[in-house]
């Protein structure tokens, strides 16, 4: 099964906490920029089984970043 969504980690800060009970140990998360990242790199940093998982870049930026989300799980 798959889960598909968007979000934006806002200008100034450096992560965002998607809460999906969908997500378990096994679930692919794909992350696609779809507003411009200035070079930054956008990365899964953490997931919780039951809870859901939160996107990061390194650096803050001036303008809001939004992405693209797909979740795949795995048997």
């Amino acid at each position: 099964t798959a889960t598909i969504g968007t979000g934006t980690i806002s200008a100034g800060t450096t992560q965002l906490i998607i809460a999906n009970i969908n997500v378990r140990l096994g679930t692919y998360v794909y992350l696609t920029p779809i507003s411009d990242s200035d070079n930054q790199v956008l990365y899964l940093k953490s997931k919780q089984e039951g809870v859901g998982f939160t996107v990061a870049i390194n650096q803050p930026l001036t303008n809001d970043l939004q992405f693209n989300y797909w979740l795949i799980q795995t048997r």
